[in-house]
């Protein structure tokens, strides 16, 4: 199971300052890691660019379940306890 999700910042109209380009230029490149989510064994990526004349960042972030736990939920209709498939 997996979650990606893109988002842009918005650094102003006359794209970024000094300070904002030095904060964010730590962050441009490839981030890769792992760890738990939600109590399952999971993988996450994110990927950080500046685009439009450095006037905007784009960040790709995805989290992959790579072992899911057993997981219980409820629905309007009944109750459901399942092994989760990745």
């Amino acid at each position: 199971m997996a979650y990606s999700v893109v988002r842009y910042f918005n650094l102003g109209n006359q794209g970024a300052s000094v300070a904002q380009e030095n904060i964010v230029n730590n962050l441009i490149g490839s981030w890769e890691g792992e760890g738990k989510l939600f109590g399952s064994n999971s993988e996450f990526q994110m990927n950080w660019e500046w685009t439009l004349g450095k006037k905007f960042v784009r960040l790709t972030f995805q989290n992959k379940v790579i072992e899911a736990q057993c997981c219980t939920w409820k629905t309007r209709e009944n109750t459901r306890k399942t092994k989760a498939n990745n």
